[in-house]
């Protein structure tokens, strides 16, 4: 199947309950043959990924203390800080259209129309000389999907500093020592940019790629989910003890109790960007003895269960 309608969505909302539920609803609304980009931006909000534990991530006394709210996606992937100097950006279409090369490009081109040359790199990320702008995550529904990401024109980098918890580990696998030093504004690299700007330039690239012109569309949404405790704390409980390991696919931090020898309340933290291997496991974990879960892992055939094996044989 082809893309054969473009449906534009802009959010007039900067709260991130209201606009993160818009995308899911999108994901509902997409037909065949269509697709949709959503424009939006949050107000002072970290977002973290499906699987992240939102006390490890994000300081949010802090963020609170400061007017600012913590939000929960439904995609994986880490961490990130949305202010109004940052535009976020969502393909929708059904799973068979979906081309992350393609979408990728539209933003490449631009950005190129404002003379800013960039690159993809790693698992998600956009850079201008080696510094990010930009990361990606994914989300799949049974018949939908979505890409969408982050582009920082003009954001504060020192609340970004003062919210976000990012581990020493994954600074050291990225070769910086501060959060700061790896992320860029693209008005450092073109200072007549603005987010009103690069909106209008997104649109005319994604309809130049596929041929066709846009019809702006409303979609309503009922935010009440992602502001709830249940979802924006899911897995966090108090725990006894906790492991963490950087691996290639991302961080994972396992944390659980005992309970007469056994691990209880297992749960499994990740920004990895596929989480397939997160509820099989915290299934493996619950009940078993620590001495004899790695072999249970490695039995399994979970993804990688080898990994996920040495990084519990180290806690016995």
């Amino acid at each position: 199947m082809s893309i054969t309608e473009l449906s534009l969505v802009l959010s007039s909302s900067f709260n991130p309950y209201e606009n993160l539920a818009r995308e899911e609803a999108l994901l509902h609304a997409c037909r065949s043959g269509q697709m949709f980009l959503y424009l939006w931006q949050n107000q002072n909000t970290v977002v973290i990924g499906r699987n992240q534990s939102a006390l490890r991530e994000c300081r949010i006394q802090q963020l609170e203390a400061d007017g600012g709210h913590l939000a929960r996606r439904l995609s994986g992937g880490g961490a990130v800080f949305h202010d109004l100097g940052n535009l976020n950006f969502t393909f929708v279409s059904m799973r068979e259209d979906l081309d992350l090369p393609r979408q990728t490009s539209i933003i490449q081109d631009a950005l190129a129309s404002f003379g800013i040359a960039s690159e993809f790199s790693g698992r998600n990320d956009l850079l201008i000389q080696g510094r990010k702008f930009s990361g990606s995550a994914y989300y799949y529904s049974s018949t939908s999907c979505y890409h969408h990401g982050t582009l920082m024109v003009d954001v504060d980098l020192a609340r970004a500093v003062r919210y976000l918890n990012v581990s020493a580990a994954k600074l050291k696998a990225n070769g910086v020592s501060s959060v700061r030093s790896r992320i860029i504004n693209l008005k450092e690299a073109n200072p007549d940019l603005t987010v009103e700007r690069l909106r209008r330039e997104l649109i005319r690239s994604w309809e130049r790629s596929y041929g066709l012109a846009s019809v702006t569309v409303e979609v309503p949404a009922e935010p009440g989910f992602y502001a709830s405790r249940e979802w924006l704390y899911r897995k966090e409980a108090e725990s006894s003890y906790e492991q963490s390991a950087k691996f290639p696919f991302g961080e994972v931090t396992i944390r659980f109790s005992l309970q007469s020898g056994r691990i209880a309340r297992a749960a499994v933290f990740t920004d990895a960007m596929t989480d397939d291997f997160c509820e099989p496991l915290q299934q493996i974990l619950d009940g078993s003895l620590p001495s004899e879960c790695s072999a249970e892992i490695r039995a399994a055939g979970i993804p990688h269960g080898d990994e996920l094996a040495r990084m519990m044989e180290e806690i016995q």
